[in-house]
């Protein structure tokens, strides 16, 4: 599904739709993010695809002030709305707090979406090597709870030594978690070993890069909308109430692109070569793929919804470039206690200044920095590293404060002879500004493949 969807009728484009002409701050990204949550959290328990349940673990990334957090509001007041059609839509629950809540809350309602604010809380708190027994057992059973589902899936039973304390939950119970991060918090908060334990990697982790959009005060929601999702759970609470489960399919394009893909998951998983964090977070792409394109297939035929290749394709690009981000954080040093190590320090402030030689001149405008002529001369402005590194999260949660870490790091680059600092007098005489420069030592290092022509300040 790319921005557009090319099926005539798609109920997870049309509510994501009205979720972003909806929102405070509209965003792409949240909006597609909280209309899959809650598709999910309607039909999770009882559709299934290739046997799996279609709960999904949902995480959204956006900078601080881009009403990320409204997207659990947007879907309690689709879910009310649809309330005074079908008053036993209760697909919204609470967020587990224990595995003893969870499974009560489970057991109560089998099939719900939640919301995880400022997730990284929730992932520290589950990831943590000093993790309390509590955590402990709410890591496992959230592992479960994510795969277990399906008509033959059931999460284990937590027994008490008192029988009457037992909590049972219902087959193919299906939770869908819904979170949102900031960029920085996110990474800071795990590390290789967290992949490895299979949570990070159960997740569909989405960012926002963009700046925070201007306010919507627009306030409207079709009632054909609402029509539709209340003609959805009416049918998804009519399947719950029989016990049935409905398949997903697939068409022959489809089932073609998910054969490539299979391929593609075999040479990542066999290869000596790749890392085996790389392929831990490989190793569910195919499969997170399947449930959301088994959503927008619903979306588009509740009562025969089978995946067209088009919707095949769109999973599977999407999760492709979730594993992917993920991958570049940890390539890129930005993952746990990497984040904020002299390395990482150094390699960001090479990479920014990279950037400022061999990226478009229109592109680099933005940052309302320098003249095109320091960089033909071989030159950085300080106030362009510092404009892209002050809030980035080597810099901004070190010890030593964002500025000041920045400066140690290109004093150490000074020291190592990378750098130059340019005379306050050249600066001034050659570019009129007052702002401190440097000239990097070894251009090729700096420039890299599609540089512009540079020459040597010195």
């Amino acid at each position: 599904m790319a921005h557009e969807s090319n099926q005539p009728y798609d109920l997870v484009e049309e509510i994501r739709k009205d979720i972003f002409n909806n929102s405070p701050r509209p965003i792409w990204e949240a909006s597609l993010v909280a209309a899959l949550a809650l598709v999910a959290g309607i039909v999770g328990r009882t559709y299934h695809v290739n046997g799996m349940g279609l709960n999904v673990y949902l995480l959204l990334l956006a900078g601080t002030g881009t009403g990320k957090d409204s997207m659990s509001g947007a879907i309690v007041r689709l879910l009310e709305e649809v309330r005074k059609i079908v008053p036993a839509a209760n697909f919204f629950g609470p967020r587990p707090v224990s595995a003893a809540a969870f499974f009560k809350a489970l057991a109560a309602n089998p099939c719900f979406v939640s919301h995880q604010g400022e997730a990284w809380n929730l992932i520290q708190q589950l990831c943590s090597p000093k993790a309390d027994p509590n955590s402990k057992a709410l890591l496992a059973t959230l592992l479960d709870a994510y795969s277990k589902t399906g008509p033959n899936g059931k999460i284990p039973m937590i027994a008490y030594s008192d029988n009457a304390k037992n909590i049972e939950v219902p087959k193919g119970a299906a939770f869908t978690l819904l979170g949102d991060s900031t960029p920085s918090e996110f990474r800071r908060s795990f590390d290789e070993r967290h992949v490895l334990s299979g949570f990070i990697t159960r997740m569909s982790v989405v960012e926002y890069t963009g700046e925070v959009p201007p306010l919507n005060l627009n306030r409207y929601t079709d009632p054909a909308l609402i029509a539709n999702l209340a003609t959805l759970c009416a049918h998804t609470l009519t399947l719950s109430s029989r016990n049935e489960f409905q398949p997903v399919l697939l068409d022959d394009g489809a089932q073609r692109q998910f054969k490539y893909a299979e391929e593609f998951h075999l040479e990542q998983m066999n290869s000596k070569l790749i890392p085996e964090v790389e392929k831990a977070l490989w190793s569910r792409r195919n499969e997170k793929a399947y449930r959301l394109a088994a959503l927008v297939a619903i979306g588009c035929n509740p009562y025969a919804p089978v995946i067209n290749e088009h919707q095949a394709a769109w999973a599977l690009d999407f999760e492709e470039a979730n594993t992917l981000r993920l991958i570049n954080a940890f390539e890129e040093g930005e993952v746990g206690e990497q984040a904020t190590s002299e390395t990482t320090q150094q390699m960001r402030v090479r990479t920014v200044i990279k950037d400022w030689f061999s990226k478009p001149w229109a592109e680099l405008q933005r940052y309302k920095v320098g003249i095109e002529a320091m960089r033909a001369n071989g030159v950085v402005p300080y106030s362009y590293i510092s404009k892209r590194l002050t809030s980035d999260a080597a810099f901004k949660n070190a010890k030593l404060g964002a500025t000041a870490t920045l400066k140690k790091t290109i004093k150490e680059l000074f020291d190592c002879g990378e750098l130059q600092r340019v005379s306050p007098k050249d600066a001034h005489d050659k570019f009129n500004t007052t702002s401190e420069c440097y000239a990097p030592t070894n251009y090729d290092e700096f420039t890299g493949e599609g540089k512009h022509e540079v020459k040597s300040f010195f």
